[in-house]
């Protein structure tokens, strides 16, 4: 069950930081603002973006020429990933380390 679990999540953190790494090729490219994939990514990571601008100072955005938002997320992501998936297969080698049970009569 858990190795189940491990695989799902493996499998959406991967599919979650696609959409920003795309995110932030997009935001190099610049296209159109009528591009339907361009607008619904932008629909789609904008809420988790605006609060890590918020975070970063004025003097950092004012010095990159680059919106770096898209890269902190996804960095966030990756490492988000890694402690999550690392917990959980901890937890699945406890659980398929434990001795059977022994039954006494």
């Amino acid at each position: 069950m858990i190795k189940i679990a491990i695989q799902i999540l493996d499998v959406f953190f991967n599919v979650v930081a696609g959409i920003f790494l795309l995110r932030l090729i997009l935001n190099e490219i610049s296209p159109s603002p009528f591009n339907t994939l361009a607008s619904l990514l932008h629909r789609v990571t904008e809420p988790v973006l605006v609060p890590i601008r918020k975070i970063l100072p004025d003097s950092l955005k004012e010095k990159l020429y680059t919106d770096i938002s898209p890269l902190i997320a996804f960095l966030l992501i990756i490492a988000l990933k890694f402690v999550i998936i690392n917990a959980l297969s901890v937890l699945f080698l406890r659980h398929k380390a434990r001795p059977p049970s022994l039954k006494l009569k």
